[in-house]
Parts: C-alpha cells; structure tokens; sequence
C-alpha cells in the first residue's frame, strides 16, 4: 500500500499547471505558507525532498508528513471545484 494512495491525479494536475494556476489553489485552499512553501518548491522548483527539507529547515520526515497533508487539501479544492474526478 502505498503513503500516498489516491493522491496521483493531485500531483499530476500540479505538474500540469503553471506557477500561478497552483498559487490560486493553494490560496483556495487555505493552506499555510509553509505548506504551500513545500508544494511550491516540490512542484514549480521541482527540488526533491532532501533539498527542499534542508531549504524549509525541516527534518525530511516532516517534510513529507506536512507535504501529503497539503496535497490532501489540494485534492479536496480540486474536486470541489471540478478539476479532477
């Protein structure tokens, strides 16, 4: 099973779209600035955890943990708003 079942067509639409398209969600969706931090290096910088812990300042482990809860919320404005099934 894996850690971020059912969260592929959060982060293929995030790979999809432009810097400002996901800003617009990431406000919509009320996330913090350091999460939307994380998944702005993650998917417009397109740094891989390691770096992106290191330039956050946080331990890679609660990197990721933060990191699936803002796709979470992503997924959740996403469907509400149509974008994704």
């Amino acid at each position: 099973m894996k850690y971020q079942e059912g969260l592929e067509t959060t982060k293929n639409w995030l790979k999809d779209h432009s810097r400002l398209e996901i800003e617009d969600i990431l406000s919509k969706a009320g996330l913090s600035s350091q999460k939307a931090k994380i998944i702005l290096t993650k998917y417009c910088e397109e740094h891989r955890r390691d770096r992106a812990s290191y330039d956050l300042g946080m331990c890679e482990s609660s990197y990721s943990h933060k990191h699936t809860e803002a796709l979470c919320k992503i997924k959740s404005v996403l469907k509400f708003l149509g974008f994704i099934d």
